[in-house]
């Protein structure tokens, strides 16, 4: 659920952590012009399936354990598919470059 100013949700969010993940907004958005959050799992290069995060102070991606750059260097060429709360099986699955 996206909620930017409905500060009514993100009281009753906080005061429920069981139901909720809050996500991080990278303020990026992918070759598709969708919002790119922390945690979101994204397709580049055809198969390569990689996870978004926050490291080093400043948005990465990471393939199977491995940091693999930017995030901002190809935002505009990645995918968003999923994310890995509600997609975890995502990552596990063997990719090619």
């Amino acid at each position: 659920m996206h909620c930017e100013d409905d500060w009514k949700f993100w009281d009753y969010a906080l005061a429920h952590p069981e139901e909720y993940v809050i996500m991080q907004w990278t303020y990026l958005e992918d070759k598709n012009q969708k919002k790119i959050y922390d945690g979101d799992i994204g397709r580049i290069l055809g198969n390569l399936v990689c996870e978004i995060y926050w490291d080093y102070g400043s948005w990465q991606i990471r393939n199977q354990g491995r940091e693999g750059g930017l995030l901002s260097n190809i935002n505009d060429s990645i995918e968003i598919i999923g994310n890995i709360y509600e997609n975890p099986n995502l990552l596990s699955q063997p990719t090619t470059a």
